[in-house]
Parts: C-alpha cells; structure tokens; sequence
C-alpha cells in the first residue's frame, strides 16, 4: 500500500494539508498516522475523563 504511487492512501499522505499544515513530522506518512490516531483515540480519552469526573462528583455528594 505504501508503494503505490498515486493510491489513495499517497495521494492523502502527500495533501497539502499533512505537508504544509498539520505537520508535526518531516514524514508525511507519520502526519497522516498521528492525525488518524488523534482523531479515534481523543474522543474515547475524552468519553472516558467525562465519566471519570461525574462519577467523582456523584461520589463526593453521597
């Protein structure tokens, strides 16, 4: 898949989104990683914090 010249996944690796703007790497691939893990780990991190701090306040209530 990564040696696919002009595939789908080379074609969004080399956007210039993951080139110019999100660009935390030099390696547009590990921009494209970074952002895919981002964007279906932080709503999980954040679903679980949100539940983590209610479920302290109903304890701090009893």
């Amino acid at each position: 898949m990564m040696n696919n010249k002009g595939g789908l996944f080379e074609r969004i690796a080399n956007s210039k989104f993951f080139t110019e703007t999100f660009a935390p790497y030099k390696t547009s691939q590990f921009n494209l990683y970074t952002a895919f893990f981002t964007l279906t780990l932080l709503p999980y991190a954040l679903i679980g914090a949100i539940k983590d701090l209610t479920s302290r306040k109903n304890i701090n209530e009893q």
